[in-house]
């Protein structure tokens, strides 16, 4: 048996916490999911008509299970329904946008997260604090600029051209 810390990504990449792939967002949600049905007294087994039913009047499609929803909508179904479970806190994964459209079956998709180590994206912070702002405000700069939920998503090139833009806001802001 091949122990879990071993184990091959889909995307043959090394599975560290790095990499990450659409089926693995996907197997996150669907436990999320579940659990959720089954706190709130609704289990996906056997309330999954009365389930597809809202879930179709929620996104104006109609859906026959949680396999026929994009992982954008499983997303906004977790956020729909977490707010019922009293007492417990909902992981919530995020989703990439290129990876919004992606459905159980399609072909496989990968992505590569920027280590929170990296010394681009921690140079990003130090100026991000030098502005006088706090680091919870960079997923913020990072989606207004480039569109991506998260700063440890962005490209290379993106992550260069943010640190030349905090860059020169700490520069004008010296003056």
């Amino acid at each position: 048996m091949v122990s879990r810390k071993h184990r091959a990504s889909p995307c043959g990449l090394r599975p560290d916490k790095r990499n990450r792939s659409a089926s693995e967002i996907y197997n996150l949600q669907n436990k999320v999911l579940h659990k959720i049905f089954e706190q709130i007294g609704f289990p996906y087994n056997k309330e999954k008509a009365y389930l597809c039913a809202v879930f179709t009047g929620m996104f104006g499609r109609k859906v026959t299970g949680l396999s026929d929803m994009t992982l954008v909508e499983r997303r906004q179904a977790i956020s729909h329904f977490a707010p019922s479970t009293k007492g417990y806190r909902v992981n919530n994964p995020g989703v990439p946008r290129e990876f919004r459209e992606w459905k159980k079956g399609d072909d496989e998709k990968c992505f590569e997260m920027i280590p929170a180590e990296d010394r681009q994206l921690r140079m990003a912070y130090a100026l991000l604090l030098e502005l006088g702002q706090t680091p919870d405000k960079m997923p913020v700069i990072v989606r207004a600029r480039y569109g991506i939920d998260h700063e440890r998503w962005i490209q290379p090139k993106q992550l260069n051209d943010l640190i030349n833009y905090l860059l020169y806001r700490v520069q004008n802001c010296r003056r």
